[in-house]
């Protein structure tokens, strides 16, 4: 193994990865409540987005609706839905619902197909106050890795994964959040398994 010098491998690793750090709002929250919606992503909705004919059908839209609805109930703070879970036309109306309940709302959702490229975006939305209104604060990151299972459903339909388009950016991306003074970072799924980006 590479034996680094004291500060090397830190100098190396940030030509790599870059980390953003996105502050907002300006409130206190004493208590954080966390909703972790459990979500069947089917692997039909894969399928389909992937064909560019994502399921929108009214059944899908309810049970979204059904659990914003009982996080508004169960006063929830911040909502994670599963990765591939939104149907992109869908995202405003995520968006729109974490900007009417101030609820921040972090989601996955399902490949864009853009030429012969599959991307898959996380979403992170943010409320906030600004004077009188309610505001939304709406951060979409692009997966740094993608499963083998991923790469393999990807390339069924002749697409390709994204490549790093920019030579000079860093390779990979991850968020840092400061919602209203409470921290955060999401991963997507099988970025947890490299032990150098997750630390």
């Amino acid at each position: 193994m590479k034996q680094y010098q004291k500060g090397e491998y830190c100098r190396r690793y940030a030509d790599w990865v870059r980390v953003n750090k996105i502050k907002v709002g300006k409130e206190y929250l004493t208590k954080l409540r966390i909703g972790i919606a459990s979500v069947q992503v089917k692997d039909s909705f894969h399928k389909a987005a992937l064909s560019e004919r994502p399921n929108k059908s009214s059944e899908r839209m309810d049970e979204l609706i059904k659990i914003v609805n009982a996080a508004v109930k169960e006063k929830v703070n911040l909502l994670v839905l599963p990765e591939c879970c939104v149907p992109f036309s869908w995202a405003g109306t995520i968006i729109e619902a974490a900007r009417k309940h101030n609820m921040a709302m972090v989601f996955g959702v399902e490949h864009v197909v853009q030429g012969k490229t599959a991307y898959n975006y996380l979403m992170t939305a943010l409320p906030m106050r600004v004077d009188d209104y309610n505001n939304c604060v709406l951060k979409m990151r692009l997966k740094n890795f993608y499963s083998p299972r991923e790469k393999q459903w990807i390339q069924n339909y002749q697409l390709q994964c994204p490549s790093n388009p920019c030579k000079e950016e860093p390779m990979r991306q991850y968020d840092l959040f400061s919602w209203n003074h409470v921290y955060f970072a999401a991963y997507n799924c099988f970025e947890l398994s490299h032990i150098v980006d997750r630390a």
